[in-house]
């Protein structure tokens, strides 16, 4: 089976161009954002599945390719970003099922993972990775599972800004009030009632943390590196562009073990300045 490929801009510090990344990163040398660089992808992610029908709950071969736009035959060389070569985020059309795998390459240039769906339908696979030709893309895929589906796709989350996993609880202060545009989601964690610190967190894979969000509506995909702050030991900051829901899976390690936490974020419109500044003007005189 070969999916359809969907691509993202690649990233870029505005001081520091050699400086590259994903919406949400910050520049390590001098902390400003990154800033979308709008170049054409010349790289086209094929994906083929082994076997061709997947079965559920039947182990599969995802194999990935990377290849040249202008001639199909040639295979693009990848390099490492966040410790891998391809970073491959598997969802199903619900976002209620999630899983975070890294391809590994062959002796032909392409590169292959095992995966195990668990349930019939539609899933979207997202090769997240870095050509030694161009900047960080990301590529949408998808893949079919056969059998009888008995789950909408329109499933409609509850908002969640505090979750559980592994003994550990994780929330959002003032996650109920969030809008489109710069966003800073600091992460609390405790365990056992007591707040976790920087240090009571191991590096996973180059960073503090690895966050996912992918929006309900039209399946949107932005991979945040967080910092750690004086607020909390995981700090993301995004720049959510669509209002609308939006699921967030937070993935940090402890004692050697990865955990996976998820969260049902709503974003609203944020009013624009000329509103916000109207606004201002009627409280300030306001008697």
């Amino acid at each position: 089976m070969t999916s359809h490929t969907e691509h993202s801009n690649a990233y870029a510090c505005p001081m520091h161009p050699e400086v590259t990344g994903h919406k949400g990163d910050k520049c390590p040398k001098c902390g400003m954002s990154l800033e979308k660089v709008d170049t054409e992808d010349n790289i086209a992610m094929e994906l083929v599945t082994n076997p061709g029908s997947i079965a559920v709950g039947k182990e599969a071969e995802l194999v990935f390719t990377p290849k040249d736009k202008s001639d199909s035959t040639v295979v693009v060389e990848l390099q490492e970003t966040h410790e891998k070569l391809i970073h491959v985020i598997a969802v199903n059309e619900e976002l209620t099922w999630f899983d975070h795998i890294h391809a590994e390459p062959d002796n032909t240039g392409a590169y292959k993972v095992r995966e195990t769906f668990p349930a019939p339908g539609r899933y979207l696979v997202y090769a997240d990775y870095k050509s030694t030709v161009g900047g960080p893309q990301t590529d949408r895929l998808e893949v079919n599972v056969v059998g009888n589906k008995n789950v909408s796709s329109q499933h409609q989350h509850q908002a969640k800004i505090k979750t559980e996993t592994d003994g550990y609880a994780l929330s959002i202060p003032d996650g109920k009030n969030l809008t489109t545009g710069a966003v800073s989601l600091p992460i609390v964690l405790e365990k056992d009632g007591k707040k976790l610190q920087r240090s009571d967190i191991q590096n996973y894979l180059g960073a503090v943390a690895h966050i996912i969000l992918i929006s309900q509506d039209d399946k949107d995909f932005i991979h945040i590196h967080p910092e750690s702050s004086e607020i909390s030991p995981i700090h993301a900051h995004a720049d959510i562009s669509k209002p609308g829901q939006y699921r967030m899976w937070v993935q940090f390690q402890t004692n050697g073990k990865v955990h996976t936490a998820d969260f049902t974020l709503n974003f609203q419109q944020r009013e624009n300045a000329t509103q916000k500044s109207h606004e201002h003007s009627h409280a300030a005189h306001k008697h």
